[in-house]
C-alpha cells in the first residue's frame, strides 16, 4: 500500500514520483493498487473519472483532500475539502474508491453521472458535493447485463446539486446508502427525488 500527492497547481505528471516534492498532476497518471492513499491538494482540478481497482483483489483506494500547506509529506497534512474533479461528456466513479472532502461537478448536457456499474465496486463518498450536470440525474447503478457485479455505493454527509426536474436514479441491484446528506440546487424536489428502480436502498437523512 503506496501513498501518492496529486496537485494540478503544482504537479507534473512526466516527473512526478508520488512524493509531495514531485506530485502527480492528473489522477489517471497514478499507478494505484488496492489500499493506496492518494492525498489530493484542496485547490486541485482535474478532469479525471475516478476508477479504482477491483475489490475482489483488496481493500478500496483511499483519496483525501488536505490544505497544501500543511504537513511535511509524510501524510500528516491537515484535512480541507475543496479537490475539484470536473469532467464533461459524461462522470464515472467505479471500483474500489473511498473519497474524503472531494468536489465532483459534470458539465455536460445529455450524459451522465455515475456511481458503480458493470465492475465490483465498493464506493464511500463522505464529505464530498456532487454535480451531476444541468440536465443529468445521480446514477447509483448496479450490473447493466446478465454477469452479476456487487456494487455498494455510500454517500455521508455529502452535498447533492440536482438540477431542476433531475433525480437521484437508483438501479440494477445497487446496494446503496444515502446518510444525513443535503440537497442543493434549483427546486430538485419539483419533480420528485428519488427514483429507485431496484436492489437495496437506505435513506436516513435527506
Amino acid at each position: 500500500m503506496a501513498t501518492y500527492y496529486l496537485s494540478s497547481v503544482v504537479g507534473d505528471d512526466a516527473t512526478a514520483t508520488g512524493a509531495k516534492t514531485a506530485p502527480y498532476a492528473t489522477f489517471g497518471a497514478i499507478p494505484i493498487a488496492n489500499g493506496d492513499l492518494i492525498l489530493v491538494d484542496s485547490r486541485h482540478s482535474s478532469g479525471d473519472n475516478l476508477i479504482g481497482p477491483d475489490i475482489t483483489n483488496g481493500a478500496p483506494i483511499r483519496i483525501v483532500s488536505v490544505d497544501w500547506a500543511t504537513g511535511t509529506g509524510a501524510a500528516d497534512e491537515a484535512y480541507l475539502p475543496g479537490s475539484l474533479f470536473q469532467k464533461g461528456g459524461g462522470f464515472v466513479c467505479r471500483g474500489g474508491v473511498y473519497a474524503y472532502g472531494i468536489t465532483i461537478n459534470q458539465t455536460s448536457s445529455g450524459y451522465w453521472c455515475e456511481l458503480g456499474k458493470d465492475v465490483h465496486s465498493d464506493i464511500m463518498l463522505f464529505g464530498s458535493t456532487i454535480t451531476p450536470g444541468p440536465s443529468t440525474p445521480l446514477q447509483l447503478s448496479g450490473p447493466s447485463g446478465s454477469t452479476w457485479y456487487t456494487n455498494r455505493i455510500k454517500l455521508e454527509r455529502c452535498t447533492i446539486n440536482l438540477a431542476s426536474g433531475q433525480r437521484i436514479i437508483h438501479r440494477w441491484g445497487a446496494q446503496a446508502e444515502i446518510i444525513d446528506c443535503v440537497l442543493g440546487g434549483p427546486d430538485p424536489a419539483s419533480d420528485g427525488v428519488i427514483e429507485a428502480s431496484e436492489g437495496y436502498l437506505l435513506v436516513d437523512g435527506l
